[in-house]
C-alpha cells in the first residue's frame, strides 16, 4: 500500500551495528552448498566443494584447516539411530561477491573453496550446518530442552478466533524447527508451562542459548505458532 515507507525505512537506519568478536572461534553459519564444476570437467581442473553463508564470530583464513558439524549423517544399523560424522577438511579461497579475499570476518555472506569431494556439497547438501575451526564448534545433538513462547493467534490463517488460537504443545506431535539456517523436524516428548523436551529426526549441531522457531502443520501447510531457545541438549 506504501504507507510508512519512510518510517520503515527510518527504523531499518536505527538498528545498531552488532558488536563483532574477532578473537572468538570462527562460527560460520552454512546457507547453500554447491559443486562449481560444469559436466564434462577434466579431473586436473575439478575444484573441491563450496559453501556459503554468514560468519558470526572469529575470523577465517585461506588454508585453514576446519571442521563441518553434524557432517555425514548416517543410520546405526544396530540401533536405527542417526549417527554423524564430523567432516574435516581445510579452506582453498575465501569469496565476497566476486573478490577474492585472503581472510574473512563477520558480517556478510562469504563463499568457500573446500578440499572435500564435491559431491559431498552438491544441491546444498550441507544446508543448515555449521563451519568453524576443529574441535571448538557447539555440540551435536538429538534432543533439546527448550524454554518456548506461544504466539496468541495463527497469522495467515483464516477463521473465526477460536480456529486461528495457537493450541498448546501436545506430547508425540511433530513440530518444524528452525535453527540458524537449519529446519528439522522434531517430536514433542513431554511439555509443561513454557518448557518442552523436543526429539529431532536427525542430528543437530546447536548451542545452548541458540534461539528456534515452532511451527505446525495447520491444514497440511506449517505454521509459525512461537519460538524458543535451548537450555540443555542430549549428545547425539
Amino acid at each position: 500500500m506504501k504507507y510508512n515507507i519512510d518510517v520503515v525505512c527510518d527504523y531499518i537506519c536505527r538498528i545498531p551495528v552488532p558488536v563483532r568478536d574477532f578473537h572468538a572461534p570462527p562460527v560460520l553459519t552454512i546457507v547453500r552448498s554447491f559443486d562449481v564444476n560444469n559436466p564434462g570437467t577434466e579431473i586436473e581442473d575439478l575444484k573441491g566443494g563450496v559453501v556459503g553463508g554468514s560468519l558470526l564470530q572469529g575470523v577465517l583464513r585461506v588454508g585453514d584447516r576446519v571442521e563441518i558439524r553434524p557432517g555425514h549423517i548416517a543410520k546405526d544399523k544396530t540401533t536405527g539411530k542417526q549417527i554423524s560424522r564430523p567432516i574435516k577438511t581445510r579452506i582453498t579461497s575465501l569469496q565476497a561477491e566476486k573478490n577474492e579475499l585472503l581472510y574473512a570476518v563477520p558480517g556478510g555472506l562469504i563463499a568457500i573453496g573446500l578440499q572435500v569431494d564435491p559431491t559431498t556439497t552438491r544441491a546444498d547438501k550441507l544446508s543448515g550446518m555449521i563451519l568453524g575451526h576443529p574441535d571448538q564448534l557447539p555440540d551435536v545433538v538429538n534432543q533439546v530442552k527448550v524454554d518456548f513462547h506461544l504466539l496468541q493467534n495463527l497469522i495467515g490463517v483464516k477463521g473465526d478466533a477460536s480456529q486461528k488460537r495457537v493450541q498448546s504443545l501436545k506430547k508425540d506431535e511433530t513440530l518444524l524447527i528452525n535453527i540458524a539456517a537449519n529446519t528439522v523436524p522434531g517430536k514433542v516428548i513431554k511439555s509443561k508451562k513454557r518448557e518442552a523436551t523436543i526429539e529431532f529426526t536427525k542430528p543437530v549441531c546447536a548451542a545452548v542459548g541458540d534461539k528456534m522457531t515452532l511451527s505446525r502443520k495447520i491444514t497440511n501447510t506449517y505454521r509459525l505458532i512461537g519460538w524458543g531457545e535451548m537450555k540443555e541438549g542430549v549428545l547425539a
